[in-house]
Parts: C-alpha cells; structure tokens; sequence
C-alpha cells in the first residue's frame, strides 16, 4: 500500500519502520564519517589499502569519507524528529548508496575482484540502497 505522507496520515507501523531505517542508515553513516574524521588512516586507508602518508591525502580522506558521510548521517537523523526533511534524509541515503554500489561495479569492472571488505561493504549497501527506493516511493507515491 502506497501511502503519500504529504496529503494522508501514515499508518503507525510505516512510521515505525521508516523511522528505524533513517535512524540506522543514520547511526551508520555517523559512525563511520566520525571514525574516519578521527583516524582516516585506520577507519579508510588501511582496510582499503590505501596510501595516506601525505596530508593533502589525510585531508581528503577526512573531508569526503568523514565530513561528507557524518554530515549525511545527520540529516537522516533529523529527518527521523523533523517530518519535512524525511523525503530529504531518505533521497541522500539513496543517492549515497547509490553512487557507492556504482562505484564499486565500476571498479569491479575496471580494476578486477574485491576484497572481503568491499565484498561485505558492497552487500551491505545494496540493502540499504533497496529499502531507500522502497521508502521514497512509499513517501512520495499516491
């Protein structure tokens, strides 16, 4: 059942459940942009295997991996209090997952086979990224 939260009131288990996603995929996405705001050496360049001796690296690593993500992380968070940022905290999750699922098929492509740690990254986004599009179409549907 599609409910438009805009013009009906949902029902208490849609605002249950999207409230659970938005505050997971928020938790989530805060968690990891503070970690890698912290030590973007062991929250990124390590299980990646990537070089950040360099400042200019760190720093890029803590902007986009750790103040891109927490700031995203907050806004679902907030969507989950202030009800006219739901649409909003729900299209970041999505547009988040889905350029980091694309990314990684690109690169799957491009680069050859993955670690077990972008294996179990890639898997956990895609879940994300399918309950995103089902609750934005839930939210924005008639």
């Amino acid at each position: 059942m599609s409910t438009n939260y805009h013009r009906h009131p949902p029902l208490a288990a849609e605002v249950v459940k999207l409230t659970v996603y938005l505050i997971l995929t928020g938790i989530l996405f805060v968690a990891f942009g503070l970690f890698a705001l912290i030590d973007p050496v062991r929250a990124v360049a390590i299980p990646y295997a990537i070089g950040a001796a360099a400042p200019d690296a760190r720093n890029y690593l803590r902007a986009g991996a750790g103040g891109v993500t927490t700031a995203a992380g907050l806004v679902m968070l907030l969507a989950t209090y202030y009800q006219a940022l739901i649409l909003v905290g729900l299209m970041i999750a999505v547009i988040f997952f889905t350029g980091l699922v694309s990314g990684r098929v690109v690169s799957r492509i491009l680069d050859g086979p993955w670690g077990s740690v972008v294996v179990f990254a890639f898997w956990g986004e895609i879940i994300g990224l399918v309950f995103g599009v089902y609750w934005v179409f839930e939210f924005s549907l008639a």
